[in-house]
């Protein structure tokens, strides 16, 4: 009966011990809060290509071409943040896209909207944040742009 016991108390055991991991300790992000850009609002640009209108929409930054006709688009951003962010000694910079979003709950007869509030988050290296600089420095001819407003 002794053997049954110390057998059975062995194979709960074994798996626990064979398969249990050390913990490790992990160091949370620091933010810095002395290098951040914040952006409430921005009048995105695209050339009609059928009419070669520039079209204004305001908070719209999208990749999109134009529309045939001149309308007003839902915002795709109520602010955007950025920030340096450390990690383990390593610096990472963070664009934060917040916005407003939703949908209704009866789609065909448009009841009961539903407000969201969504946070998308782009995480860059030192060479993608270099990558991206030398894209914005070079000449090029466009068909979209951004224009952001400073308090």
């Amino acid at each position: 009966m002794n053997t049954l016991k110390i057998f059975s108390i062995l194979a709960l055991l074994f798996p626990a011990l064979l398969f249990s991991q050390s913990r490790n300790e992990i160091s949370l992000p620091k933010f810095n809060l002395d290098k951040y850009y914040v952006m409430n609002k921005a009048d995105g640009w695209a050339l009609n290509s059928s009419s070669k209108e520039w079209v204004k929409n305001e908070n719209q930054v999208s990749d999109q071409e134009a529309s045939f006709r001149l309308t007003h688009n839902a915002m795709n951003f109520d602010s955007m943040l950025v920030n340096e962010i450390t990690i383990d000694d390593d610096t990472l910079t963070v664009l934060f896209i917040f916005k407003t979003g939703g949908k209704y709950r009866y789609p065909r007869i448009r009841k009961e909207w539903y407000e969201q509030r969504i946070l998308k988050y782009i995480v860059f290296d030192s060479d993608g944040v270099q990558a991206i600089e030398e894209i914005i420095r070079q000449p090029m001819p466009t068909t979209r742009f951004v224009q952001a407003h400073t308090p």
